[in-house]
């Protein structure tokens, strides 16, 4: 995945002054789009939305984020993987990559086009506050609903017609042995009758919020 996502973050610089913005800022309705730029010594994420096209800056350098990213996960560090993330580099991310932008986000729903650094980075999943666990944490999901595009262009252009509840859905029930954790995890044996029940769904995805 983040060889697919480096193949493609050319397609995430695309400038903003080569746009249409008119017809960026109608397709948006009542969104925020917000598209980051990480530099050496300076970040900024522009704004836009129906009313506004705004450049801020960011206390964001390169080396910071990506230290912080490594801190946060194993799936950044490059090492054995392991499906646990440590809450307080997310939160610092949340402060350095969202918290100065918020004042300029109208409404709920936001589109992000992240910068090749953090592509891989769940912007959904970063605490809002400091959080002593997984279960109380104030994650950015519970206050922003979140889409993701590679590039604004893409974004402004009309979406096209697709099969409505149409699913794909995968699920793994044996594991073999293999284990992210010391403790080996017991065969899951319902998971093809949950899949299947997925598929019945429907259009109940396009409520979807979490």
């Amino acid at each position: 995945l983040r060889q697919a996502l480096a193949t493609l973050a050319p397609l995430a610089k695309a400038d903003l002054d080569s746009l249409d913005l008119p017809t960026l800022q109608a397709r948006l309705g009542d969104r925020t789009l917000l598209s980051y730029a990480l530099g050496e010594t300076a970040s900024t994420v522009f704004v836009v939305r129906a009313d506004t096209l705004m450049a801020v800056p960011l206390d964001a350098p390169v080396a910071t984020v990506r230290a912080l990213m490594r801190r946060a996960g194993s799936v950044w560090r490059g090492d054995a993987p392991d499906p646990a993330f440590a809450l307080s580099p997310l939160h610092e991310l949340y402060q350095r990559l969202v918290a100065p932008v918020r004042p300029y986000v109208s409404g709920d729903a936001v589109i992000l086009i992240p910068d090749s650094e953090i592509a891989t980075l769940p912007f959904a999943l970063l605490p809002t506050a400091p959080a002593a666990d997984y279960a109380s944490a104030p994650y950015l999901l519970r206050e922003w609903t979140i889409s993701t595009e590679l590039a604004a262009s893409l974004a402004a252009t009309a979406p096209t017609p697709r099969e409505v509840g149409a699913v794909l859905a995968l699920g793994r029930s044996t594991f073999d042995g293999f284990t992210w954790n010391d403790a080996p995890l017991d065969p899951l044996s319902h998971v093809e009758a949950e899949v299947e029940t997925i598929g019945t769904y429907g259009t109940a995805f396009q409520q979807a919020t979490e």
